[in-house]
């Protein structure tokens, strides 16, 4: 068997994300690869834990990328109250109702900076006390089709 470099496993890896993809089941996998069943098992669960951060990225970046958007359209607004608090021909009560709505959007961009961190920071210890539970309950169980028949005597 040759030596497992770091070029070797992840060559493995890509090779059996392939056929995993491909449907292949897992006994055909390991047996064709030439991997002992406990190798087998921790190449999957590394596959499984990239998986789950890729995931976890997009699902971020999507997150930010929509707080950006509704923190640009918010920054428009105030632009445009800001234009009416600074207009000399302006109703003073208009003035006033702009500077409220100044400071209400103010507020918004406050709590939508202070969500999103704390969203994006509960997303991501969801997901690492998910891969906790499922790399504990993987090692627990056996791989379904290594289940060892046992013989009995009549």
């Amino acid at each position: 068997m040759p030596k497992r470099t770091k070029t070797f496993v992840e060559n493995e890896l890509n090779e059996i994300f392939k056929l995993i993809v491909r449907g292949v089941p897992d006994s055909d996998i390991y047996k064709s690869r030439n991997l002992p069943v406990r190798t087998y098992q921790q190449y999957r669960d590394r596959l499984e834990d990239r998986l789950v951060a890729v995931h976890m990225n997009q699902k971020t970046e999507q997150i930010l990328f929509h707080k950006e958007i509704t923190k640009e359209r918010i920054m428009k607004d105030k632009r445009i109250f800001e234009q009416v608090m600074d207009d000399e021909s302006t109703r003073p009560h208009t003035k006033v109702e702009a500077a409220r709505a100044d400071m209400e959007a103010n507020v918004v961009l406050f709590k939508l900076e202070n969500e999103t961190v704390m969203f994006v920071n509960t997303i991501r210890k969801q997901q690492t006390d998910v891969l906790r539970l499922d790399a504990v309950s993987a090692r627990l169980q056996p791989i379904s089709s290594e289940v060892i028949p046992t013989t009995t005597t009549s």
